[in-house]
């Protein structure tokens, strides 16, 4: 049990965060110096740095901002009632939730601006579209994403519940 609590220690540290998005950034870039094409999936390859920064920031702050804070309300609201008297953990399904819409929508914030400009408008793509069709892209998927894959994880718990409540009948 101990070994649990010290793996959901480290997990859920942010030393261990901001590491495993210093080696993503790095990897990407010795990816991209080494696969140098001309275009990233219909996006050139040249705003791919830029996209994948903005993309990274806001997807970041936009899933903290619902995850976390989320969270953080929940927690005070039942300490403040007594329903619960210790502070609960942030559940690994949901963290494992948060990083799979993080990068997602950090994916589709890179690819979706050159599909955009190749197949629906037929035109070389210029940076500032890009720039703006990838920030949209990660602010609603850094906010729904999260939305959406905790409703999936509630869902998943909530049968499991209501099984567990008909079999004590």
């Amino acid at each position: 049990m101990k070994l649990l609590t010290w793996v959901g220690d480290v997990l859920l540290s942010r030393w261990f965060w901001i590491m495993r998005a210093l080696t993503l950034v790095i990897s990407l870039i010795i990816i991209w110096r080494i696969y140098m094409t001309d275009l990233f999936v219909s996006t050139p390859v040249e705003f791919v740095p830029v996209l994948l920064g903005i993309s990274m920031v806001i997807t970041l702050v936009m899933t903290y901002a619902k995850a976390m804070v989320g969270y953080q309300d929940w927690l005070k609201e039942h300490l403040r009632d007594g329903s619960i008297t210790t502070k609960v953990g942030y559940a690994m399904d949901y963290l494992t939730a948060d990083i799979v819409s993080v990068v997602g929508v950090i994916v589709l914030a890179v690819v979706v601006p050159g599909m955009v400009y190749e197949g629906l408008l037929n035109a070389p793509a210029t940076l500032g579209g890009s720039i703006l069709i990838s920030a949209f892209i990660s602010f609603v998927g850094g906010w729904g994403g999260v939305v959406l894959l905790h409703k999936i994880i509630d869902s998943f718990r909530n049968k499991d519940k209501i099984n567990a409540l008909l079999k004590k009948e």
